[in-house]
């Protein structure tokens, strides 16, 4: 039996899969992905550059992205470009 490769069905349309967003944490936790206490990781994508995303493939403009999301001009990338 042959399993797919990946699914084709996606709810929303123009969704760019298969790929991963931002750095894949490094094994040692010794390493500075890692916090120094109880070994959590310090993730390089935030869910404000994802919600800004779906935002404005819903239609919000700059301004409205900023009211909703404070803190989104704390990093560089806005769009990270898995809806097309």
């Amino acid at each position: 039996m042959t399993r797919p490769k990946r699914f084709d069905f996606s709810p929303l349309p123009g969704l760019v899969g298969g790929r991963v967003f931002g750095d894949l944490p490094n094994s040692d936790t010794e390493s500075g992905d890692y916090t120094d206490t109880r070994g959590r990781l310090i993730p390089t994508t935030s869910v404000e550059q994802y919600a800004a995303t779906l935002g404005t493939w819903f239609g919000l403009d700059r301004s409205e992205l900023d009211a909703v999301l404070p803190i989104l001009g704390n990093f560089d990338s806005t769009d990270l470009g898995f809806l097309v």
